[in-house]
């Protein structure tokens, strides 16, 4: 089994801390508990090397198993390592492929429960909505929030179309689209997998909106392999976590044709040019686009925290471009941290609106910041 977690759910649960989207209490020290959560909570471990441990766990069990045995068979390794028991059971809750049965795990293997969506606002959808839960499919959640901002009539009339309209009609169907130009329709139920009073997997920063989970959901649907079950269950989310780029999720959810570039590239050095492919004379970007970061950040320089706040083998959306040169990106997972050396101050205004900086994911990073530390960027023609 081949396998790499979430480095922003992980780090949580290595922490063994949960951080609860909206809390003003916790919002001054978040940028702090990310760097200690990336440095593995006093291990001084980067984050990826963490993972090591935790896919060597994962590498123990071709099948999915009870939580009590996953825990046992995997102890030599995470106390080798130097975790406790503690410190891993909230790790494996999320991070192992669990079933639960009629024994004294099905406290810990309880993956959720599902619960009927709430109405679905079409008319407020927009970029700072979708924020990732916890499944490794930040790929998905970027193209989510690129569209919302290139395209948003684009996105409202596919939502629109989707039928969600309760209590009436609970249910959502979205066409997906393959490389050659086909569709395929996914039907899904308006329930939604919640855990602790809140949704599981991808969620809204309103919680009154839940068109990126029912999305989500619908994609799952469209990417399982097989089976003819109504409604899904944990594990069939856990088959999205490794199975796209965000180019290619992106040209599922809205037709078209991917593209990309590696930004190393003579072609990739150039993409960012005013009135260029992607982006307006002012620096918008006129097509969903997408950029992920290169795999190795912390494993050669355990201060790239410190300096970035940027996350290894992560996707994020592009927004713009300003004039200054700073990219601006939104992280899928919906916080934004301190503004670092590199970053812009905001907001950024474009004609009659701006943008807040350093703010629900939102931040501007420098062109040479940027260049140094994302590997590919991708986008999609609608023409």
């Amino acid at each position: 089994m081949k396998w790499a977690p979430n480095p922003y759910v992980l780090a949580e649960r290595l922490s063994g801390k949960l951080l609860a989207a909206g809390e003003a209490a916790r919002a001054d020290k978040l940028d702090d508990f990310l760097q200690e959560a990336f440095l593995s909570r006093g291990k001084k471990k980067t984050v990826t090397e963490a993972f090591a441990v935790f896919q060597q766990i994962a590498e123990l069990f071709e099948r999915p198993v009870a939580f009590g045995r996953a825990l046992a068979t995997a102890r030599p390794i995470y106390q080798a390592a130097g975790y406790t028991t503690e410190q891993v059971i909230p790790a494996l809750l999320d991070l192992l492929p669990i079933v639960g049965g009629p024994s004294a795990d099905d406290s810990f293997a309880d993956a959720g429960q599902l619960t009927d969506a709430g109405q679905l606002i079409v008319q407020k959808a927009m970029y700072l909505d979708p924020v990732q839960g916890a499944l490794e499919d930040c790929y998905l959640i970027s193209a989510m929030i690129a569209l919302a901002w290139a395209v948003p009539q684009q996105l409202a009339a596919r939502l629109t179309a989707a039928g969600f309209a309760p209590p009436a009609d609970r249910s959502f169907q979205w066409p997906f689209h393959d490389h050659r130009g086909g569709q395929r329709q996914a039907k899904v139920s308006g329930r939604l997998m919640t855990r602790d009073g809140g949704l599981r997997y991808a969620r809204s920063r309103s919680p009154q909106e839940s068109w990126p989970a029912l999305v989500e959901k619908a994609y799952v649907m469209n990417a399982r392999a097989s089976g003819t079950a109504d409604e899904l269950t944990a594990l069939d989310y856990s088959v999205i976590n490794r199975s796209s780029t965000p180019g290619r999720a992106c040209q599922s959810l809205i037709g078209g044709r991917a593209r990309g570039e590696l930004l190393n590239s003579r072609r990739g050095a150039g993409i960012f040019h005013p009135g260029g492919r992607l982006e307006t004379p002012d620096g918008v970007m006129t097509k969903p686009v997408m950029a992920w970061t290169k795999e190795d950040i912390g494993v050669k320089d355990k201060k790239i925290w410190e300096r970035t706040g940027l996350w290894p083998n992560h996707a994020y959306a592009v927004l713009g471009v300003m004039d200054s040169g700073h990219i601006i990106l939104r992280n899928p997972h919906g916080r934004a941290t301190e503004r670092r050396r590199g970053y812009a101050e905001g907001p950024w205004q474009i004609h009659s609106s701006s943008v807040e900086l350093n703010v629900d994911g939102v931040f501007a990073l420098s062109r040479d910041l940027f260049y140094a530390h994302f590997k590919n960027i991708s986008w999609v023609d609608l023409d």
